[in-house]
C-alpha cells in the first residue's frame, strides 16, 4: 500500500490485493470523512462486505 497527502484534507491510496491494483482516497471534510476505492471487476463482488467493514470500523475510530 502506498499513500500520499496531495493536500491537508486528502490522502490518496494505492493498494495491491491478489495482484490487483486498487486506487482510492480519503477526504476529510468539516463534518464527515469520505473514503473511496475503485475496485477492479475481480474484487467488485466484495463491495458490500468492504463497505460494511469500513463503516463499522471507521465509525468506531472516529467516535468521540
Amino acid at each position: 500500500m502506498t499513500t500520499d497527502w496531495p493536500n491537508e484534507d486528502r490522502m490518496t491510496i494505492t493498494a495491491q490485493v491478489v495482484g490487483q491494483t486498487i486506487p482510492g482516497g480519503v477526504e476529510v471534510r468539516d463534518h464527515e470523512v469520505v473514503i473511496e476505492m475503485d475496485l477492479p471487476l475481480l474484487l467488485s463482488v466484495m463491495k458490500g462486505p468492504l463497505e460494511a467493514a469500513v463503516k463499522k470500523e471507521g465509525g468506531r475510530l472516529l467516535a468521540p
